[in-house]
């Protein structure tokens, strides 16, 4: 019998919250993605600025025990830092999936505060879509307030003029989202380096 390395644990690096808001129910999930459960609709949050390790074959051993105890030379997979960032925008995914009717989103009204203390509006964006989060790219000069159907998953992708790296600490400022014209309260997550991993 031949025990050697099979399956490895590709690691990757991505932007999350550090923490869920006080007072609201959520979860960060294992890829990073954070869902929060808010009155009457839930909201998940996702980046595009995943970081991939890359994954090399070495030589490591193996152990042959039957019919007699051996030791021998098998390749193995390892994970390695990726040398370079994507050359990606930075884009946060919304996806919100309300479960009364009247709720309504302005994608302009997100920002992002970076840790040196700009503050960044979004420079383009796609929505309303579906939960596949795939669409056109808009100027953000085109936004307005889109109403956001009951029992339908609907998705916004915001590119806003950052860099991409899971290193760069940030504050995402939601605010936009309106039920039946009245504001919700605005909520603001620390986004931090995330690590997770995938089987390969």
């Amino acid at each position: 019998m031949l025990l050697g390395c099979g399956t490895v644990h590709v690691p990757f690096d991505v932007s999350a919250p550090e923490a869920i808001p006080q007072g609201v129910l959520g979860k960060i999930d294992p890829d990073g993605s954070t869902t929060l459960y808010l009155e009457d609709l839930d909201l998940r949050i996702a980046m595009r600025n995943h970081r991939p390790y890359q994954v090399k074959s070495k030589w490591g051993f193996g152990f042959l025990l039957f019919p007699m105890p051996l030791i021998l030379p098998v390749p193995a997979r390892v994970a390695e830092p990726s040398s370079s960032e994507a050359a990606v925008p930075h884009v946060i995914f919304l996806t919100f999936d309300p479960r009364e009717e009247g709720f309504t989103f302005d994608p302009g009204a997100v920002t992002v505060t970076s840790d040196d203390g700009a503050d960044l509006s979004m420079e383009a964006f796609i929505g309303p879509v579906d939960g596949s989060c795939t669409g056109t790219w808009a100027g953000s000069e085109t936004v307005r307030e889109f109403a956001l159907n009951s029992l339908e998953t609907t998705c916004f992708g915001l590119q806003f003029p950052m860099q991409i790296s899971p290193d760069i600490g940030f504050h995402l400022n939601l605010s936009g989202l309106s039920q039946h014209g009245e504001p919700t309260l605005p909520l603001a997550l620390r986004f931090a380096k995330f690590s997770g991993n995938t089987d390969e």
